[in-house]
């Protein structure tokens, strides 16, 4: 070393503080490969948006400015706020019993639909199912803020076991209702950041990204211009799996980070992670709404 020129020196600093870099980089990548998911998953994630906002300018001869803003988005932000969106919309279900202890009947997860309080939840107690639709509520729902209304079930989906509830708020009392946002699971993309949120007494919050989208096929037969009956295929996403690995109860949402609800929990569903697309709620939601319309149109008739 005592041989070498400054130049040279300096050519070797360079050289060991290169390889030094690259492997300080080769440790740090088989670490984080390494680790377990839930220490991944606290890392933030900040994404960086640009946003352009048209400025007038006072004299209103000039043209218009075009400013452009960078705004820093930090995950966490983005979950918290597409939790506290929905979490003031989730309603646990009491179903009927004959025991006065409200705390010994059983319990399913619901959630509101509509801002004056139409609640889904899925029953799958079959003795139920011929029962539920009565004159009077047969079910009390406890909604955010730990405030308890009547349930009472206007219609039912036998092919997915969802119900649909109306509330019965006592007159008088001012209540506001706070619908969740719906949204369209076949717009989920691989790797992109999912939170689960549900649960029966107490709001439990897991987050995970999407790791299959499988999709079924199904070949129908329709109409074609000319008269003739034609076969064609149809792909529907069937399951959304997750990295979710917690056990969550039925009746559990899954959301996006925009505060879309993309999936359901169903009591189908048993493997960890898997959630059924949401479309199938609004699918259900429609069928028992038109056939609740139909049978008022045919009451009105007779």
């Amino acid at each position: 070393m005592e041989d070498l020129t400054k130049q040279q020196l300096v050519l070797v600093a360079l050289l060991v503080s290169f390889v030094t870099s690259i492997a300080t980089g080769i440790v740090t990548v088989s670490l984080m490969e390494q680790a377990p998911e839930p220490i991944t998953q606290t890392i933030n994630r900040v994404v960086e948006r640009t946003i352009e906002r048209v400025v007038q300018t006072p004299s209103g001869n000039q043209q218009a400015s075009v400013v452009r803003e960078t705004v820093v988005v930090n995950a966490d932000d983005q979950i918290i706020k597409a939790v506290d969106q929905n979490r003031r919309s989730l309603v646990t279900v009491v179903l009927p019993s004959d025991s006065e202890d409200q705390s010994l009947s059983e319990k399913i997860s619901g959630f509101i639909v509509s801002d004056n309080g139409k609640v889904i939840a899925q029953l799958n107690t079959e003795t139920l199912v011929n029962e539920v639709i009565s004159e009077e509520p047969q079910f009390e729902g406890i909604f955010y803020g730990n405030k308890q209304f009547s349930l009472k079930v206007e219609g039912y989906d036998s092919a997915t076991g969802f119900a649909l509830f109306s509330v019965r708020v006592p007159e008088g009392e001012n209540v506001t209702f706070t619908p969740i946002k719906s949204g369209d699971a076949t717009s989920l993309k691989l790797g992109q950041a999912v939170i689960a949120l549900g649960g029966i007494d107490i709001v439990v919050v897991q987050n995970g990204i999407v790791n299959s989208l499988p999709y079924e096929t199904a070949t129908i037969k329709e109409e074609s211009e000319t008269g003739e009956m034609v076969e064609r295929e149809v792909k529907t996403l069937s399951i959304v799996e997750t990295g979710i690995q917690t056990r969550v109860s039925a009746g559990t949402l899954l959301i996006n980070l925009s505060g879309e609800v993309v999936g359901i929990k169903t009591a189908g569903v048993l493997q960890v992670g898997s959630y059924r697309p949401f479309n199938l709620v609004k699918e259900a939601q429609a069928k028992i709404e038109a056939k609740i319309t139909e049978n008022e149109r045919n009451t009105v008739v007779e």
